[in-house]
Parts: C-alpha cells; structure tokens; sequence
C-alpha cells in the first residue's frame, strides 16, 4: 500500500516547474506557457532568479569521475528500493544497527528488570511471613525453653506470664 502524496504548495508548484523548464524536460507548449508566466508574474522571475543562482552554485563545486559501474549499481539499488520499499520492521532494525549502545542499554535494563523482581518478590513473601510471625519471634526465648505446645497452651490459659507478654507487646 502506498501512501497518498501530498498535495504540492503554490510555492513548491512554480519550483518543480522552473526546475522542469531550467533542465530541458518540458515541450515547447509546456515552455511556452512557462515563458508567458515569466513575462507577466514576478513570483515566477523571482524564483526563476534564486534556482538559476543555485544552478549556478552546483556548477562551480568540483566534479567527481565515476565508473560506469558505479552508475550501473546506483540505478539498481534504486529500482530494487523501488520495488521494495523498506517496512518499517527493517527501518527500525536498521536504526538498532546503527546505534549499538541503545541495543547495550536495553539489555541492561532489561537485566536490571528482571533481577529487581527476582529479588525483590522472594524478599516481600518472606518478610510477610515475618510479620504474620512477628509474636513468635519477639516472644522466641520464652517460647524456646517449651517441651511442647500443648505446655505453652496450658500456661497461657492460667495466665501465669500475661504480665511479662503485655510488656512485651
């Protein structure tokens, strides 16, 4: 699916055709009428005026020599990207290419993530456990010395250590 072009401005209008008229690619009708507009509108001669002068520009820079082969590569890349155009999974992969600190960076983050959680969810369970326990812990000497819960009971329902656990707690 292609994606609909957008609608050219007045501006860029004029420019693709004084571009068409400077580089020989119009007919004489379509030279014709763009040769009326220069001599009756002045947005035309002006922007005609600034594209000669970056015309001229381009042939003032130094040329370069290519090969053959270059030209012949170069127009086959274009028609290969022209009949492929990138998706944006391989737009993205390649910009992950590019820039190997950002793959570097999610991987430790990533790695932060998921040793954050495995540490973090085992401690929060076992300090859970702590507080439900929390009274058997602080309470651990009296408790250690028993023979057995059935003892423990015994005593807490004469309340003989009811004093030292109100202290206590």
């Amino acid at each position: 699916m292609t994606k609909p072009e957008t609608p050219l401005t007045p501006d860029q209008a004029i420019d693709a055709e004084l571009s068409a008229y400077l580089d020989g690619e119009v007919d004489q009708a379509a030279r014709d009428e763009i040769e009326q507009k220069l001599s009756s509108h002045e947005v035309y001669r002006e922007r005609l005026q600034v594209l000669q002068a970056s015309w001229d520009l381009l042939d003032q820079l130094p040329g370069s020599d290519t090969d053959e082969s270059f030209t012949r590569s170069t127009v086959a890349m274009a028609a290969l990207h022209i009949e492929q155009p990138p998706t944006s999974e391989s737009l993205v992969s390649r910009q992950l290419a590019r820039w190997p600190w950002l793959r570097l960076g999610g991987c430790i983050a990533a790695s932060f993530l998921v040793g954050f959680v495995a540490i973090a969810v085992p401690t929060r369970i076992a300090h859970r456990h702590a507080v439900k326990d929390l009274e058997l812990i602080q309470n651990f000497e009296i408790y250690y010395y028993a023979d057995s819960e059935q003892f423990l009971k015994l005593l807490d329902e004469e309340g003989l250590f009811a004093e030292e656990l109100d202290e206590l707690l």
